[in-house]
């Protein structure tokens, strides 16, 4: 666990019909990738050796920065509107796109009540 009771290392989830492990979120470095990173965050059947599946928490801002698996990018809000897969940026800094809390096994961005959020597991 991490800090106040979260995870230091989990993944990110979805039910997937005919999929019995699920779907996990993974950086994919492909066409539409972020301009900068190269990288978009896609599902894809869950693969327990798949280090882009496998997403660190980091303590930042009064929340967690969440680092995408080796990619040496993190999870960016993108102020709201789609999750993006960005270079991370330092805590001087203070962009709080970049500063996520975990609310009931859900990776949450946003005032609370107006979150938006994703399921984890933190079983990586």
């Amino acid at each position: 666990m991490h800090g106040k009771g979260e995870p230091a290392v989990f993944r990110l989830k979805a039910a997937w019909r005919g999929v019995a492990k699920g779907a996990c979120a993974a950086a994919v470095g492909a066409e539409g990738g972020d301009e900068i990173s190269g990288f978009s965050l896609q599902f894809a059947e869950c693969d327990d050796r798949d280090t882009f599946q496998v997403f660190r928490a980091k303590a930042m801002l009064d929340g967690l920065q969440i680092q995408v698996g080796d990619t040496g990018n993190c999870l960016d809000a993108a102020s709201g509107h789609q999750v993006l897969v960005y270079p991370c940026y330092e805590e001087s800094v203070g962009n709080l796109n970049q500063v996520w809390r975990i609310e009931e096994g859900k990776l949450a961005w946003g005032s609370p009540g107006s979150a938006k959020a994703v399921d984890i597991d933190a079983n990586k």
